[in-house]
């Protein structure tokens, strides 16, 4: 095979691409059955239904 070598060292290209990414960002919002507030990275103007940890146990088991 003849492929090329890369230019740049694989760290600065994981770098750049993360550069380019959109930052994460956590909202504050409260559990839809219990009312805790927890961290999400569903903003409050998304339709989705959003569980504390301990409530989604309970619906899952």
């Amino acid at each position: 095979m003849n492929l090329p070598l890369p230019r740049k060292h694989n760290d600065v290209r994981y770098k750049e691409r993360m550069a380019l990414s959109n930052p994460r960002k956590l909202y504050n919002r409260n559990c839809m059955k219990c009312g805790d507030e927890i961290k999400t990275n569903y903003a409050l103007e998304r339709p989705e239904i959003v569980y504390c940890e301990k409530c989604y146990l309970e619906s899952v088991y």
